[in-house]
């Protein structure tokens, strides 16, 4: 991120050492031109050797700012790593979820969408959703998410008191109190029931017990907005699902 960037001091401290030199050395005895030159080509080496960095940090700075910052967080197994695949117009397994356990970084690209029109995604990160240090390890990226995804697995949330209480409670208030901090718009959080294929209750009447399940916690507003089910193998639910967030 652009705010993260430390400038390379080097070439302006070469600069002002040469200047000092320079006039102590005119002070003591006259000094021809060939020292001169090479008393000031110094700088110029260490700016060429530092710019190039420089430069690489610029690019990557604006072309950042250009693309939507998108940031798919979830519990374990829910899905993740199969949302970006699709986004990102990669082949994937459908027979099963893609599963990712270590921290991967992603250069930004174009998303397409039905009507054509080609949305910048910003670089970023495919996160595990492992629940050991799971706030510590997402505080940064949400605070600079332009867009955020919330998948867990539905059926389990259903089925599952502990999974419920322990894994996506916690993580959907950390969500709620971070957006919350930065002022941020709520519309802007998707959350994602997935593993639809396995839920026995129609999608309606399921979506229904789950806000109805959380009704008493602080984040169910964010339910409120933008919440559905669906079976994030299938290509064509997470292109509807682009299609309505990625305006």
């Amino acid at each position: 991120m652009c705010k993260k960037i430390k400038y390379n001091l080097i070439p302006l401290i070469a600069y002002l050492i040469c200047i000092i030199a320079d006039e102590f050395i005119a002070i003591q005895k006259p000094v021809d031109h060939n020292t001169t030159y090479a008393i000031w080509f110094i700088p110029i080496i260490l700016i060429v050797i530092a710019g190039g960095g420089l430069i690489r940090y610029i690019a990557r700075c604006f072309s950042s700012v250009e693309g939507k910052k998108v940031l798919i967080l979830g519990a374990q197994g829910s899905g993740k790593t199969t949302l970006l695949c699709h986004l990102q117009g990669k082949k994937t397994d459908t027979s099963n979820y893609q599963s990712s356990t270590t921290k991967t970084e992603y250069e930004e690209f174009d998303y397409t969408k039905e009507n054509g029109e080609s949305v910048r995604i910003a670089a970023g990160v495919d996160l595990p959703g492992r629940e050991q240090a799971w706030e510590h390890d997402v505080k940064d990226y949400i605070e600079d998410a332009e867009i955020l995804f919330y998948l867990f697995d539905a059926d389990k949330f259903l089925n599952d008191n502990k999974y419920q209480k322990d894994v996506v409670s916690p993580q959907l208030s950390h969500i709620n109190n971070e957006w919350k901090k930065k002022n941020k718009n709520t519309d802007n959080v998707v959350i994602i029931g997935s593993h639809l294929d396995k839920i026995k209750l129609e999608p309606d009447k399921a979506i229904t017990k789950i806000k109805d399940m959380t009704s008493n916690k602080k984040y169910h507003k964010l339910l409120a907005k933008n919440f559905g089910l669906a079976d994030i193998r299938d290509e064509k639910q997470s292109k509807k699902i682009f299609q309505i967030v990625l305006k």
